[in-house]
């Protein structure tokens, strides 16, 4: 049944992820970016669980993957480029969001209608509500955030266009 495919997928991931995790608070401590990367990574938590994204069979293949995804976020927003480029950008992603999500690995048993039409709603709410964040937290942070998003946003649209070529398959439920 889903449920037992979907609990072996989780318990086989969890034990890498913590340790990518691990590995990825070393080395931004190194770059003194700890603290981006550790709000980086909580934007994008929620945002990859019900968006999902590119997977790679690899693992050293996702680490790279992680760690460019999570270097671009953090450091694109050091560069100044204008909050209009910014804002289209984002509404950009909003589009990618509800056209692509969910991208679920193909070790995962595939979605089912019901469950696609709630991680669409979850994951829109979740985007559409990260502006008001722009109140609360220091911009550069709101920058890192953002960027996250659009980073994710562009990365799903990637897995999507490998997804409709054929390129997934899941597994039979």
């Amino acid at each position: 049944p889903y449920e037992l495919k979907l609990i072996s997928y989780v318990l086989d991931c969890t034990g890498y992820e913590f340790s990518k995790l691990i590995i990825l608070i070393i080395i931004f401590y190194l770059l003194g970016k700890e603290k981006d990367f550790l709000f980086s990574f909580l934007i994008l938590i929620p945002v990859r669980h019900k968006s999902g994204g590119l997977h790679f069979n690899n693992n050293i293949y996702c680490f790279i993957a992680t760690l460019l995804f999570f270097l671009l976020a953090i450091f694109s927003s050091q560069v100044a480029y204008h909050f209009t480029l910014f804002v289209l950008l984002y509404i950009i992603s909003v589009v990618i969001y509800y056209i692509a999500t969910p991208q679920s690995s193909p070790r995962r048993p595939a979605p089912s209608e019901i469950l696609i039409k709630k991680c669409r709603i979850y994951t829109l709410c979740y985007i559409l509500l990260y502006p008001l964040l722009y109140f609360c937290i220091p911009f550069s942070l709101f920058r890192v955030g953002g960027n996250t998003i659009i980073i994710q946003a562009i990365q799903l649209f990637i897995a999507y266009t490998i997804s409709a070529k054929g390129g997934v398959t899941y597994e039979k439920p």
